[in-house]
């Protein structure tokens, strides 16, 4: 009994001596890594330095623009102050007979030209409807035969020579708008609703330029939306009725400095900072900016101990502190 009782508590010693240790360990301090530069040689040092993958781009100077957006239709241009509109809708003064058509869809007619001709009270004397301006028939609505009145345009004459891309924006954009912006104008996304016929293939480049010209602020009550008139030249190629983009500049700022979009990163007050590459693209060192435009993916930074041609993370800037090492994998 004396021995099996001596190997128990035996046992129950190394059990507690066991158990004190494991406390021991899990609550005495481990000693942190040491920290940059602190190590006791450069390996030490290189251990305990984290070094994240990056992309880096470059700072650069451009001009970058800020830009309204909006979509509208190819329409002749409206009548303004003496200017006339730049179509008409021709129609009978009143209810007669046509006698005959004199002119067909596409066809060029001159101001004061004979459209069409209505019978009179007598046969000897037909009544002559003339083009009011200079254009192309773009529609005829009529036959010898039928009844016109004057409820009814029976042809339709556009100069195309002046015509508009009318764009449709929210009041909050329009407010923006001013005659004389210059504005981009490409194909729209929708298929092309075009009247007039096009007698030669289109050559049209895939960016075309024009201005404001004429601002209307009375809101569609069931859009919400106004309208602003974008000139187009002559030998633009557009077609009554296409569907255009039309990107309006609404500001724009030469000479400054940019950076790449992603280059760009917050810290945790809100302020922005770009991340400088330097030491022979092993470091990355985090400086405050001001942003102002962004136009596609260059964004404007304002920032005095900055200059062109400097190198600045871009992928890869959220994963870093303000400094830290840095392996360039594009």
């Amino acid at each position: 009994m004396t021995a099996k009782r001596s190997l128990l508590n035996s046992l129950k010693l190394i059990l507690l001596l066991f158990v004190g240790a494991v406390l021991y360990h899990s609550f005495a301090k481990v000693p942190p890594p040491p920290a940059p530069g602190a190590g006791d040689n450069d390996a030490d040092d290189k251990k305990y330095i984290p070094i994240v993958p990056v992309n880096v781009g470059t700072i650069t100077r451009a001009t970058l623009r800020k830009y309204v957006d909006g979509y509208g239709t190819v329409e002749p241009e409206p009548g303004a102050g003496d200017r006339p509109a730049a179509s008409a809708r021709v129609g009978s003064p009143m209810f007669a007979i046509v006698r005959g058509v004199a002119c067909v869809e596409g066809q060029h007619v001159d101001k004061g030209q004979i459209l069409f001709s209505l019978e009179g009270r007598t046969k000897a004397g037909p009544v002559d409807i003339t083009s009011p301006l200079s254009g192309t028939v773009v529609e005829v609505t009529i036959k010898p035969g039928e009844v016109a009145g004057p409820r009814r345009p029976a042809v339709t004459v556009v100069d195309l020579n002046r015509l508009v891309v009318a764009v449709d924006l929210p009041v909050p954009q329009l407010l923006d708008v001013a005659v004389g912006q210059a504005a981009e104008i490409s194909q729209g996304d929708s298929n092309s609703m075009a009247h007039a016929p096009e007698t030669t293939p289109s050559t049209r480049p895939a960016y075309l330029f024009g201005n404001v010209v004429r601002i209307d602020n009375q809101v569609d009550p069931k859009t919400g939306l106004g309208s602003a008139d974008v000139s187009i030249t002559s030998d633009s190629g557009l077609r009554l009725g296409e569907f255009m983009h039309v990107r309006i500049v609404i500001e724009e700022h030469r000479d400054c400095l940019t950076v790449p979009a992603a280059s760009i990163v917050n810290d945790t007050e809100g302020r922005a900072g770009v991340s400088l590459v330097e030491h022979d693209f092993h470091w990355a060192y985090r400086h405050p900016v001001r942003v102002g435009l962004t136009d596609g993916d260059r964004v404007e930074i304002e920032a005095p101990e900055l200059k062109a041609g400097q190198p600045v993370v871009t992928t890869g800037a959220y994963a870093l502190t303000d400094s830290c090492r840095i392996d360039v994998v594009k």
